[in-house]
């Protein structure tokens, strides 16, 4: 789900989405908002790790 605009709900309705399709199955949602990932704080999820961190970690295999 993508917009132009910041603060209509996209990241509100992925979310409702992806729990009601839940019951149907495994659902996976991506948040690329690299500002303010949304979804992630809605959810509880605190990161740990930044996001270079991975990628430095993943470039040394």
């Amino acid at each position: 789900m993508g917009a132009g605009k910041r603060g209509v709900g996209k990241s509100t309705i992925a979310l409702g989405l992806a729990r009601a399709l839940r019951d149907h199955g495994r659902v996976g949602v991506l948040d690329l908002d690299l500002y303010a990932p949304d979804i992630s704080a809605m959810l509880g999820i605190v990161h740990r790790r930044r996001l270079a961190d991975r990628v430095d970690r993943l470039a040394s295999w």
